[in-house]
């Protein structure tokens, strides 16, 4: 984010070297979405809470295109079904569009 800020040159190789370690974690992500439902596996759990935030809201501040990431956006579309994902987002962010594709 903080990089994005500096507008700096799309070959600078500090903001190449941080879009490659931004790619590979959200491919480790889709890895394991590929694997499980959730997470932890078949559980909901608090890391799928946090992950969330980073999946959605974060896109916000550091948008990411996720059109190559199938198992994330399932995994998203399985949060984004959760009543308490939906009420808590009404209580925290009323009217928000939420990014969850």
């Amino acid at each position: 984010m903080i990089l994005n800020r500096l507008k700096l040159a799309d070959d600078n190789p500090i903001l190449l070297a941080t879009k490659a370690r931004v790619d590979r974690a959200f491919e480790l992500v889709e890895a394991r979405m590929g694997e499980a439902e959730y997470l932890a596996g078949r559980a909901f759990t608090t890391a799928d809470i946090m992950m969330g935030f980073s999946l959605t809201t974060m896109r916000y501040f550091q948008p990411y295109d996720l059109a190559r990431y199938p198992n994330i956006t399932g995994y998203l579309a399985r949060i984004g079904a959760r009543a308490a994902y939906r009420r808590a987002m009404e209580k925290g962010d009323p009217g928000m569009a939420l990014l969850l594709t």
